[in-house]
């Protein structure tokens, strides 16, 4: 498939019907052209207020670049990268450069790419193509400048913001009219990280389609679902909370949006991206082919979490253990995942709820049979290779108070592999 693109910039030739130099120097011939003056508005770029007007190289490669992902009105879509030129010839705002492709309606990059992998791609051009017809572009190469080790470096930096973010990405496809997220950083690339966050606890046709754009002047004008901007961007939050148009997570010291409630598949998720297993995620989705208004899809993600031995609190570790009684009971659970979670249901960590406890006995004969095998498993074979010693049968979630009860903060190196009661 070859890609449809266009090229916008200024130009040394008489001024466009807007007044300025700025025009569409390049595009592709099969491009519809209703779809250019709706373009247009999507791609044009302020600096922040505090740039300089007449940059030297080294400034203008510090300048945020504008990527985006965007809805058009045809249901096609348009993925674009905006940077600043240079001083330009007219206006205060100086010259940009825009390259951008139109992704067909139903489809999208060539080779499976989601739209923010294509983040600071070699295909994309800061300089309108000779002639003015762009060269064949059949897939834009992945750049890997967001790659795993940045990206887990990053979240750990920002690991109290995570799990708001996480409550707030999940919503973004449940309704049409669901609010906008801001988020406010300093550098365009740290909100290009927070995107590839988003895509990757996503199901992959929903990052496909996600929308959003790493840097606008004037958020309150995008439409995007994911909306980057800097400290200085024009934007009213009074306003803003007033609409209840958006989340704004401002990364620069602000504070993080509140809900009344916690959202457990999103404080598992912070969870699973903090120990470096994203790829669950693709995993969970794989398994459950739902979105993310499926009513058990934090508990399946909980059971993954612990099958890979990842510390959850009790919430976590309620939902996980909620669905390996319900994988239990309809036969679907192996022996090598049932021996797993259970060790790790075993283990605990935290203090345990109530409703752990609840759960937790409703697993007693699990663990019983789980007791049987490590009863006969020959000498120095066991369920777990930290827990050598033999399961107790789980009593009622009541000896959570009994004086006799083991200690629910005793780790997993020192705690048999059972019902911790």
């Amino acid at each position: 498939m070859i890609l449809q693109q266009l090229h916008y910039t200024s130009t040394a030739v008489a001024p466009g019907p807007n007044g300025s130099g700025f025009r569409f120097t390049a595009a592709s011939p099969e491009l519809p052209i209703t779809l250019l003056g709706e373009a247009e508005q999507l791609i044009a770029y302020e600096p922040p207020s505090d740039a300089p007007g007449c940059p030297s190289a080294e400034e203008l490669a510090v300048f945020p670049v504008a990527f985006s992902h965007n809805r058009l009105s045809d249901g096609s879509r348009l993925l674009c990268r905006t940077v600043r030129t240079g001083p330009g010839r007219v206006g205060r705002h100086g010259n940009f450069h825009a390259h951008a492709v139109r992704l067909p309606e139903g489809g999208g990059l060539p080779g499976g790419l989601l739209p923010i992998e294509a983040w600071e791609s070699p295909s994309w051009a800061d300089r309108t193509p000779n002639g003015g017809i762009p060269q064949p572009l059949d897939g834009l190469v992945p750049a890997r400048r967001i790659d795993k080790a940045g990206l887990f470096a990053f979240v750990h930096a920002r690991a109290e913001r995570l799990e708001s973010f996480l409550t707030d990405v999940r919503t973004l496809f449940r309704t049409p009219d669901a609010q906008q997220i801001l988020v406010i950083e300093r550098d365009s690339a740290h909100i290009a990280h927070w995107v590839a966050i988003a895509s990757a606890v996503l199901p992959r046709d929903l990052a496909d389609r996600l929308t959003f754009t790493t840097y606008t002047r004037r958020p309150m004008l995008a439409r995007h679902q994911i909306v980057g901007a800097f400290p200085d961007a024009d934007f009213d939050y009074v306003s803003a909370a007033a609409q209840h148009r958006y989340r704004v997570h401002d990364c620069t010291g602000g504070p993080s949006p509140a809900r009344a409630e916690r959202d457990l598949w999103a404080a598992v998720a912070a969870r699973v991206w903090l120990a470096g297993h994203p790829a669950l995620f693709a995993e969970a989705a794989r398994r459950t082919g739902v979105g993310p208004e499926t009513a058990d899809e934090a508990d399946r993600l909980a059971a993954l979490a612990a099958r890979e031995g990842i510390a959850l609190d009790s919430n976590g570790r309620t939902a996980a253990a909620r669905w390996t009684r319900d994988q239990a009971q309809r036969g679907d659970l192996g022996p090598e995942l049932r021996s797993r979670l259970l060790t790790t249901l075993a283990a605990g960590g935290t203090d345990r709820t109530p409703e752990e406890w609840t759960v937790l006995a409703s697993l007693a004969e699990e663990f019983s049979r789980l007791a049987s095998r490590t009863a006969a498993a020959p000498s120095g074979a066991t369920c777990a290779p930290s827990s050598p010693a033999r399961p107790r049968r789980p009593t009622h979630p009541s000896c959570a108070s009994s004086p006799s009860s083991a200690s629910p903060r005793r780790s997993a190196s020192t705690t048999p592999p059972s019902c911790p009661c």
